[in-house]
């Protein structure tokens, strides 16, 4: 049985109307995509995360720095993403076919996002390294709220080639504090996503039950999952998956929120060094991650933050999922 959320701060699907599109008349005009946005976000306020089976995971990392938005080309073999004294950096592989040497790729956008949060979550939830990836393609990108499609703007061959890109990737995360002088502490750590991965689906019928296909994890990434996951709540990242950056922000912020006893000042020139390397102009991405917080704010209305000149100021909020100690059961 569903019991609703008990939220002081919830709002009417009338109210979320009046905040996200003026007043209530203006229903009948809506998009039909914000209105599902609506509708999705009243439904997480209303209703609790582990009672709705909503509870998902993402890596560590992912909460640290992203993946690109979009695809950053063929002859791109290398993305470095920095965030503070920490760097983290994605090396495509290369092989050689027909005398030629072949770039695979660079993970990037929205499809290799909710395939990290599947990895992470069937990590974290069933303590193994073997990750299931169902017995056809099509019911493994349903469980990611992907209805599939083929054809050439279909997403079903974009699907398969970021789960490539991702299995096939060399993951590097370096920490470097030192100073001028050469003072301080330095750490490294390098890694695949997964040792092995068997496919058994037919791309030519994504609707065919086969042999079950899956994925094991590398040791390091498994236990960079499994040591310190964090919580999110995939009803959200259903309702903001057409946007790298929105995902982005929501995770990061779901990271964040837990060691924040008082207000933050974080500079916008650090968020956008950590997610707006794809922005030409940093105004730009200021703009884009004001208008996706509001969108955030719909359905975790109890994250606190304000803005000033040249900061974004993240204030104690309380989590969008609650602490491990009190929710999370194995």
């Amino acid at each position: 049985m569903i019991t609703r959320r008990t939220n002081k701060n919830f709002k009417s699907l009338g109210e979320l109307i009046e905040a996200d599109e003026g007043p209530v008349g203006r229903f009948a005009r809506m998009k039909a995509s914000e209105a599902k946005f609506i509708g999705k976000a009243v439904r997480i306020q209303q209703y609790d995360v582990l009672e709705d089976h909503a509870l998902g995971f993402s890596a560590r990392v992912m909460a640290q720095a992203g993946l690109p938005h979009s695809d950053p080309g063929d002859d791109c073999d290398l993305w470095v993403c920095t965030n503070g004294h920490f760097c983290f950096s994605v090396q495509s592989k290369r092989y050689h076919k027909n005398g030629q040497m072949v770039n695979v790729g660079l993970p990037y956008g929205s499809l290799a996002r909710l395939i990290l949060y599947h990895i992470a979550t069937q990590a974290t939830q069933r303590r193994s390294p073997e990750i299931d990836l169902g017995t056809s393609l099509s019911s493994f990108m349903r469980r990611l709220g992907l209805a599939p499609t083929g054809g050439q703007k279909g997403n079903i061959n974009r699907f398969k080639e970021q789960l490539r890109r991702i299995t096939t990737s060399r993951f590097d995360f370096t920490y470097d504090n030192r100073d001028a002088n050469g003072v301080g502490e330095t750490r490294d750590q390098m890694f695949s996503i997964a040792d092995s991965v068997h496919l058994w689906w037919d791309p030519k019928d994504p609707e065919t039950d086969t042999f079950p296909s899956s994925m094991v994890l590398s040791d390091r990434f498994y236990r960079h999952i499994i040591e310190s996951p964090v919580p999110v709540d995939m009803r959200a990242i259903d309702a903001i998956k057409k946007s790298p950056l929105a995902l982005d922000l929501y995770t990061w912020l779901t990271a964040r929120v837990f060691h924040v006893r008082y207000e933050t000042p974080i500079p916008w020139a650090l968020i956008y060094k950590q997610m707006g390397s794809e922005y030409a102009d940093q105004k730009d991405f200021v703009k884009a991650c004001k208008k996706y917080l509001a969108r955030i704010s719909h359905f975790w209305p109890e994250l606190n933050y304000r803005y000033v000149r040249g900061r974004f100021i993240l204030m104690k909020s309380e989590p969008h999922v609650p602490p491990k100690d009190q929710r999370l059961l194995f």
